[in-house]
């Protein structure tokens, strides 16, 4: 994926669940390309998930 394709992927996870762009890039450098559309996404989620139940 290129650099550009992926940014916007990210931003759009970012939107979808809400969580800011700087979270999700953080995760998805942590957890780097190989996990963007697995690992990446069930940890946006649970970050979600924790916030939204503090």
């Amino acid at each position: 994926m290129r650099n550009e394709n992926r940014a916007e992927y990210l931003r759009e996870l970012a939107d979808e669940y809400g969580v800011p762009m700087y979270v999700v890039r953080q995760l998805a450098d942590m957890l780097g390309p190989n996990e963007d559309y697995d690992g990446l996404v069930t940890a946006v989620e649970d970050w979600a998930d924790f916030v939204s139940g503090c």
